[in-house]
């Protein structure tokens, strides 16, 4: 399901059509939210336009969004996946892989600390303007936060289920506190407080390792190491979902590592996957993971 934004409600994602999926913070619960019971007045035109019907304020700045870019379909887990039918969140969760990697690019709403927040510059205000004076021709301007100071620590960043979400999305465009960034896996990145003319081939790029699954200069190995070492510094308010948060990487890496994972560990290296390393204060975590497992703990973990 998919929300259609000309319409404002939902329906099933046609076959092929381009969609935009956003990476959020839900915060306390949401009170507008795909249930089996609101199943078919959601999806009746113009529901979402109603004043029972409006979605969190994140949403409805997303779907604004969507139409400005020229889109018509958005994906938002709240409105997209029925929360009360077990097997439809299931089908769902397990396919992030897909979500996210088919998705034409991905919304992201890092500012604020939850779903009600808006996006900044859309419908919520900027804490922070950028500077400019014109000397003789030149326009200079004050610097803002890069894209590595202004995302990685946020909120949104520290949790657990956005971690697969920053990976697996082809294209970001994140909205912070102060200007919007956009980022895709080819390389291609353009802060807003770089102004530079239409059409021009100037593009101001700052690697971030850890935002990318960096198949060019590792191998499979050290992809899959870190991607461990740094979900597991991030929180999660179930911790039964400390599997299920991580499966669309799993599912992707599986490929490439040609064989599956097993309580997060691959079995072509289940020996050497053994091998992980606490990394700071850590805990038995639930007793429905296996100890040997990283997941089966609460903490940071690494391999050397």
């Amino acid at each position: 399901r998919v929300i259609d934004v000309e319409d404002a409600c939902i329906v099933p994602c046609p076959p092929d059509a381009p969609y935009i999926a956003l990476s959020y913070q839900w915060g306390a619960d949401q009170k507008i939210k795909l249930k089996k019971e609101s199943l078919k007045i959601m999806t009746t035109p113009g529901f979402f336009n109603t004043a029972e019907g409006e979605p969190a304020q994140t949403i409805r700045d997303t779907m604004t969004m969507v139409q400005q870019l020229g889109y018509r379909y958005a994906w938002v887990d709240a409105l997209c996946i029925v929360q009360d039918d077990a097997e439809n969140v299931t089908e769902n969760v397990d396919r992030m892989d897909q979500v996210y990697q088919g998705a034409h690019l991905a919304i992201v709403a890092a500012a604020g600390q939850n779903a009600y927040h808006g996006l900044p510059g859309v419908s919520t205000p900027r804490n922070e303007h950028q500077l400019r004076v014109r000397i003789k021709g030149i326009t200079i301007c004050s610097m803002l936060e890069n894209a590595n100071g202004a995302i990685t620590f946020t909120r949104w960043n520290t949790r657990g289920w956005t971690y697969q979400e920053r990976l697996l999305s082809k294209r970001l465009v994140t909205f912070t506190t102060s200007q919007v960034f956009y980022q895709c896996d080819r390389g291609c990145d353009y802060q807003e407080q770089y102004h530079h003319a239409p059409g021009s081939d100037y593009t101001h790029t700052i690697p971030d390792p850890l935002a990318r699954l960096d198949f060019e200069n590792r191998n499979i190995w050290e992809v899959y190491a870190i991607a461990v070492a740094e979900y597991t510094r991030r929180s999660l308010t179930d911790p039964l979902d400390k599997l299920r948060a991580l499966s669309g990487i799993l599912n992707f890496l599986e490929q490439p590592f040609g064989a599956p994972f097993f309580f997060g560990i691959p079995t072509i290296l289940f020996d050497v996957a053994l091998l992980w390393k606490p990394f700071g204060p850590y805990s038995r975590g639930n007793s429905a993971f296996p100890s040997w497992s990283w997941v089966g703990w609460d903490g940071a973990v690494v391999y050397e």
